[in-house]
């Protein structure tokens, strides 16, 4: 299973610096306080789609599909035990279940 801090902080697929700001770079004022991510960032415009892209490779590859209708839904279905189907609903909204 995904740990929790894998599909918050997704990886990101494009080079994106950071400026830090005066007061708050760990190399103290000497450093420039310019950093290449490694990881998607809350509050990044792309943090949304990262994350997303992030939960549904995990989701489709546990057996689950997006529906037809809204692709912020995904099914699964499985016959049991009891030779029944059980269904399996996940509704994502952003970087919430």
């Amino acid at each position: 299973m995904y740990a929790k801090w894998m599909l918050i902080n997704a990886k990101i697929s494009e080079d994106i610096w950071v400026q830090l700001p005066k007061g708050s770079r760990p190399g103290g004022d000497t450093d420039d306080g310019v950093y290449k991510l490694k990881k998607s960032l809350y509050g990044l415009k792309q943090a949304p789609r990262e994350w997303n892209k992030c939960i549904n490779e995990f989701l489709t590859s546990i057996g689950f599909q997006q529906t037809d209708a809204d692709p912020c839904i995904y099914k699964r279905t499985e016959i049991g035990p009891d030779n029944k189907e059980h269904y399996s609903l996940v509704a994502l909204y952003v970087d919430d279940l």
